[in-house]
């Protein structure tokens, strides 16, 4: 099964290196699609329909108590998009949708940059 915002080829190209195929699953009104050749990298994205922006933005500030992290606003991406290292969630429309692009080799600003790159991709494909 393939990954409905995000390629097998997008993902390699953000993690850097071959994937296998996708795995996939839903859970009470959420979608959600990983490629993780190993339990320490991969890229996974999670995508919920039907949510109003002032349900995303709690959704962001739960995430952020939990993490015990600030919101970074990702400009250029979706309608509105937050990065809480290390996922980037976006809203797009009424999709609400987060994903990391993970390994040892890549963090901080460089995850950013990989995971808005392909979040771009992603929104620029909800319908």
């Amino acid at each position: 099964m393939t990954c409905i915002l995000i390629s097998k080829q997008e993902a390699e190209a953000a993690l850097g290196e071959p994937l296998g195929n996708a795995q996939t699953g839903s859970f009470q009104g959420t979608i959600s699609c990983g490629y993780q050749p190993s339990s320490d990298r991969g890229v996974l994205i999670s995508i919920t329909s039907g949510v109003a922006k002032a349900d995303f933005e709690s959704l962001v500030n739960q995430a952020a108590a939990l993490l015990q992290r600030t919101p970074q606003a990702v400009p250029g991406v979706g309608d509105e998009a937050f990065w809480l290292e290390p996922y980037l969630s976006v809203l797009k429309k009424d999709v609400y949708f987060r994903l990391t692009v993970f390994s040892p080799d890549i963090t901080g600003q460089i995850q950013l940059e990989r995971e808005s790159d392909l979040a771009r991709k992603a929104a620029a494909r909800v319908p």
